[in-house]
């Protein structure tokens, strides 16, 4: 590049304005960029929150204290809330007679139980499944 050609540059990028990169500056046609509306906090949060699953770390409790309520220590011992899916609760059993007693003979009662005391949680249905050791 000669050195005519690197002034003459020079004086082109001289007599340009500067166009910054702010929310106000024109775009690329000459337009100018529109500012979104702000918005709220909670919003935010909330959608946050929901993302990254916080909100069902606190869900998983609630279902574990209402299944603890209404199952009894005996029972809630022997078994885990493993979670909530289309409004079925899904339990897991640590023996297969344990299994069985809760599916033939108190399947009815402990959802009948769930619905009235915890109406909140809309739970529709039980699930058992034969988990083995507990945690």
């Amino acid at each position: 590049m000669g050195l005519e050609s690197c002034c003459a540059r020079e004086r082109t990028l001289k007599e340009r304005p500067f166009r910054g990169h702010g929310a106000s500056s024109p775009g690329r046609a000459g337009r100018m960029h529109a500012t979104p509306d702000p918005v709220n906090l909670a919003d935010v949060l909330s959608e946050l929150f929901a993302r990254r699953g916080y909100g069902r770390v606190q869900g998983d409790r609630q279902l574990k204290e209402a299944w603890t309520a209404v199952a009894g220590e005996l029972i809630s011992a022997k078994t885990r809330v493993q979670g909530l899916r289309n409004g079925v609760l899904q339990v897991g059993v640590s023996s297969s007679g344990l299994l069985s007693q809760l599916v033939s003979f108190q399947r009815v009662e402990l959802l009948e139980k769930l619905q009235t005391e915890h109406p909140e949680l809309k739970i529709r249905d039980l699930k058992f499944r034969l988990q083995g050791r507990m945690r």
